[in-house]
């Protein structure tokens, strides 16, 4: 069974992202700051294709919750296959100062630090990341 986390899974491409590769038989990790709605769409994905979807909680600015992911996936999962950092492409469009559109592409890129956090845990570095 291949493992991916998706960043942004609650919505948007995302969430169609998720869709797509719990369609396929891979364990999905949602992790998105809308609380509500990624734990839908991991309660859906499980009931729809039996897999081993769950929702974390990921502000992904936040390198404790970083931290905290990671510990859960190497626990559940003892590592991942994949990565998707999914783009709210919604909030690119709607910011509301400087300060606003850095913290917008500043939660959008994810740093080297937090993908090295993840390198362990990868079974294929190449398939680290992808941007959408």
């Amino acid at each position: 069974m291949k493992r991916i986390l998706i960043t942004g899974a609650a919505s948007g491409l995302g969430l169609a992202l998720a869709k797509k590769y719990a369609r396929e038989g891979w364990s999905v990790c949602i992790a998105d700051i809308q609380d509500e709605e990624g734990i839908k769409v991991a309660a859906h994905l499980n009931e729809a294709y039996s897999g081993d979807c769950f929702f974390q909680h990921l502000d992904i600015t936040s390198d404790t919750q970083w931290q905290e992911l990671v510990s859960l996936i190497s626990e559940r999962w003892q590592g991942l296959d994949a990565l998707v950092n999914g783009l709210n492409l919604d909030s690119i469009f709607e910011f509301h100062s400087r300060d606003h559109l850095g913290q917008v592409i500043k939660s959008t890129l994810p740093t080297q630090e937090k993908l090295r956090a993840l390198g362990p845990s990868c079974s294929h570095r190449s398939e680290l990341e992808t941007n959408t």
